[in-house]
């Protein structure tokens, strides 16, 4: 297995560009292992001022992170496009295996890298995994849990991890939005996946990321996307 990030990043406001320098600054304190380091992350900024603050927080990083940024091309409208496209970047020019969705409104732990692994590891035939385990039950629901792994019907996208092959065959590309609405509810990338890739999707019982603040199309008051079990050591 080889690990991978992609980092998708707009700050349109100065609240959101402390959220950032907040983000940067937990993601530098990365525990990655000596196997798995340098790990590659491809950043997109949508401005200049997103380029910026990613770029100065996260070049020195100790040697945990191999960074290369992107602008974001002005026809790539919205976020789940901007994922969509840096991920299709990623695996167009890297021999990674998987591919992890990070975010610039997260606050990270440092053994979030190390709990993600491991949790691949357990469940390998699953389609997605994720160290974030969402309040948002109206979607992302516990269906059963075994030996504290929770198997559950969807992910809120910050944190998940695909395969090369499972993205390949979700058919997904950053074309096809703004938005990818489903028959049950939303119009999100994680929901899309859910939907039209049945299969086993596992989050740990602590999650090792959180959101900084109710402040966003998919995270504001009426809409619980923080996560459960939150490892406050992170902070």
């Amino acid at each position: 297995m080889k690990f991978g990030l992609c980092l998708p990043t707009f700050l349109y406001s100065d609240e959101r560009k402390a959220f950032a320098e907040k983000s940067y600054a937990s993601l530098r304190l990365t525990e990655v292992p000596e196997e798995d380091a340098p790990l590659l992350l491809y950043t997109v900024a949508a401005n200049q001022e997103s380029w910026d603050v990613v770029g100065g927080a996260l070049c020195d990083n100790g040697g945990k992170f191999f960074g290369v940024i992107m602008q974001q091309p002005s026809e790539v409208t919205g976020l789940d496009p901007s994922l969509a496209w840096i991920v299709e970047k990623f695996f167009a020019e890297t021999d990674c295996s998987h591919v992890i969705e990070l975010a610039d409104d997260m606050v990270y732990h440092p053994k979030w890298f190390v709990e993600l692994k491991a949790l691949v590891l357990r469940h390998p035939e699953a389609k997605a995994w994720s160290v974030y385990r969402s309040a948002h039950v109206r979607h992302h629901r516990t269906l059963s849990r075994v030996e504290g792994d929770h198997l559950v019907t969807s992910m809120a996208g910050n944190g998940t991890c695909w395969t090369r092959e499972e993205w390949q065959a979700w058919g997904v590309n950053w074309k096809q939005g703004p938005t990818w609405p489903v028959p049950t509810g939303g119009d999100t990338l994680d929901l899309h996946h859910a939907y039209f890739r049945p299969g086993q999707r596992w989050a740990t019982d602590w999650s090792f990321m959180d959101h900084l603040g109710f402040v966003g199309t998919h995270c504001q008051p009426g809409v619980p996307e923080v996560a459960l079990n939150y490892l406050k050591e992170a902070e």
